[in-house]
Order: structure tokens, then C-alpha cells, then sequence
């Protein structure tokens, strides 16, 4: 996990050596025994439902703190075996009811009573999230992870700086030391995008926005009718980016998608309410208005619940028809949040990668 929220998935060891040797090896225990399902720590045959239940094992550590197992390696290879482990709800108190059932499903001993895909797996841990009211943000995790290593980090950055200034010697020919260039202290030039977002009017547009621009919840602002803007400074992949986001709030006739707006933009976000299968056909003409003044223009459409109480309307296949067309799909809560960065910075992408 990096210190700016991102999330890395790292060591892979075991898939490496697996490549060379198409064949499972039965009998054979490669991996790390704190993690290993009981069929693993058996030799048996595998397959990805291992994998998940050692994921129960990493989501274990971080909801108790504690490893799943203790002991040395014979001691925790022997209770892997059995999938013998402290109950979570015995090491934290009050642990909400659904995590632990997530919990104990993931980690079952017999592979068959666990989640049989990684899509079952999420589908409960994002409806925990829900029921929980937790908002988790790539910049709230930053923030826990800056202050949780703020005596590391220093260090980090210094032995980079050594390791960069190093000089390299190989036989008679020495080679110039590397220089080291701070490029926080360097003033780039920002770039400059335009977003709008469009849709019917109570898709949660302005959830939206607020959401990503300063993390306010419904509440924290006034809902106004017209056009609002707001500015978001974001860095992405080193580069300095500023952002006017264009609000246009209400129905068509208030918003004005007009192709002069639409001229004056370098990407879109089109918000369609799950539960109104109306806004999704709005959203579609938007759409088709848009690529006819600006051909190719970068657009993401975010299918966001923002009654978790209601179901949808908008059903699965509608989607993957649309997929089908090149349309980037996102599931958003602006209730709870989820979804809302990970549309905002796939825009940011896609536009970055047409200046």
C-alpha cells in the first residue's frame, strides 16, 4: 500500500515459479504457511479458492491485528491444516455482524463452503460497506498511511537520495555519479481540464462532484439550481492537474447540453440513477448530442444508488450493451461514496491521454 492511498499487489513468487512447470505438483507446499488454505498446507491440487481464502487471511490481520495463526512454522502448518483460528469476534469487541460473516465464509476449511469467486467475495464486502455507512477515499487512506509511517517516510526518502548518487564503478571505467533532483522544488506548468457532468435532474450529480472535490456529504452544502463550479488539484502520475468541474444541475431545459457547452469541454460524466431506468435514456441522448458536435470526446457514465433501499432498474445486460460500444461503466454510491474517485481519475485518464 503506498503513501499516496494506492493499493499495490506485490511478491509473486509462487505464480513465477508455477510458470515453469505447467503440471500441479500434488504433495508439493509452495507459499507462505500464515496464509495457506488447508488443502495448500495438504499438498493437495489447488485452485482459486485457495486464493481467497487467503485473502480471508490478509482481511483477518487487518480487522483484528493479530495473525491468523500463531506459533512456529510446524505449530501454524498444523492448525492451517485444520483452518484453526481465534474467532475475530473473541479478539475485537463489538465487530460488526456482516464482516464477521464475511470473515468466517472466506475462511472456511472446506473450499466449498467459502465464496466460490473473488465477484461473490466483493459483491459482500462493498454491501458491508454500505450497511456500515463507511466512506472509505484513496485520499482518507493516504492520509492514514502518511501518518502511521511519518518517522519512516523521511528515512525512505533519504536512502533513496543516497542510492541515487551512488558511483558505479566496473573495471578501469568509473561513471558519473547519479544527480539526484528533488522535482517537488521544481515549478511545473499545471494542465488544464475542463470536466461537465449531465444528467436528469436527482441523479446525484452534485453528490458527486462535492463528494470528490472537498469529501462533503449531503448536508454539508446547498443544492442550487443553474451551474455550479468547482476546482480540484490533483497530481496524476507526476503530473500537476487543474480541474473546473462544471456542474450542470437540473433537467435538460435548465442544463443546457448545448453543443456550444459541449465545444468548451474536455471530457463528461454522465449520471444515471440505478433505480430510474428514465435517466439512463437521458444519459444516452446526451451522449449521442455530444459525439456529434465533439467526435471522440472522453466520457465516463456513472450508474450511481443513492437509495440503497430501492432496487435497480437499469439491468446487468443494459450495461454490457453499452460496454460493448466503448462506454466506460461505473458503479457509484453517492451515498456512501464508493466509486465516486475511481470514476473521477478514469476521465482524468483517458483525457490525459488525448492533450
Amino acid at each position: 500500500m503506498g503513501y499516496e492511498g494506492e493499493v499495490k499487489v506485490i511478491d509473486f513468487g509462487i505464480a513465477k515459479a508455477s510458470r515453469r512447470n505447467q503440471a500441479t505438483q500434488c504433495g508439493l507446499i509452495k507459499g507462505k504457511v500464515g496464509y495457506m488454505s488447508p488443502e495448500q498446507a495438504e499438498g493437495r491440487e489447488l485452485d482459486l479458492r485457495s486464493d481467497i481464502f487467503a485473502i480471508g487471511a490478509v482481511l483477518y490481520e487487518m480487522l483484528t491485528g493479530e495473525r491468523l495463526y500463531q506459533g512456529d512454522t510446524m505449530s501454524v502448518l498444523a492448525k492451517a491444516r485444520k483452518a484453526e483460528f481465534e474467532p475475530p469476534e473473541n479478539l475485537v469487541d463489538n465487530l460488526p455482524r456482516l464482516l464477521s460473516q464475511v470473515l468466517h465464509r472466506t475462511l472456511a476449511k472446506n473450499r466449498e463452503d467459502r465464496y466460490q469467486s473473488c465477484r461473490e467475495l466483493l459483491a459482500d464486502v462493498e454491501r458491508s460497506i454500505r450497511d456500515l455507512a463507511l466512506r472509505p477515499t484513496m485520499r482518507g487512506l493516504a492520509g492514514f498511511m502518511k501518518n502511521m509511517y511519518k518517522k519512516s517516510i523521511p528515512a525512505e526518502e533519504e536512502a533513496l537520495r543516497n542510492a541515487a548518487s551512488m558511483t558505479i564503478e566496473g573495471g578501469d571505467q568509473k561513471y558519473d555519479a547519479t544527480v539526484f533532483v528533488d522535482t517537488n522544488s521544481i515549478e511545473q506548468a499545471a494542465i488544464k481540464k475542463k470536466i461537465s457532468i449531465f444528467g436528469a435532474l436527482a441523479v446525484g450529480k452534485t453528490s458527486l462532484t462535492r463528494r470528490f472535490v472537498d469529501n462533503a456529504y449531503t448536508g454539508d452544502y446547498n443544492f442550487t439550481l443553474g451551474v455550479t463550479v468547482c476546482k480540484k488539484h490533483i497530481r496524476y502520475e507526476g503530473r500537476k492537474v487543474d480541474i473546473d468541474i462544471w456542474d450542470f444541475e437540473g433537467e435538460d431545459n435548465i442544463n443546457q447540453t448545448t453543443p456550444g457547452v459541449i465545444a468548451n469541454i474536455d471530457g463528461y460524466i454522465l449520471v444515471v440513477d440505478s433505480t430510474r431506468a428514465s435517466t439512463l435514456k437521458r444519459a444516452i441522448s446526451i451522449c449521442k448530442r455530444a459525439e456529434t458536435t465533439s467526435p471522440g470526446i472522453p466520457f465516463v457514465c456513472v450508474v450511481n444508488k443513492f437509495d440503497l433501499s430501492k432496487n435497480s432498474e437499469i439491468t446487468p445486460e443494459t450495461l454490457t450493451g453499452l460496454e460493448a460500444k466503448g462506454w466506460i461503466i461505473i458503479k457509484t454510491s453517492a451515498k456512501t461514496g464508493l466509486g465516486i474517485n475511481k470514476a473521477f481519475m478514469k476521465l482524468i485518464a483517458k483525457m490525459l491521454q488525448n492533450p
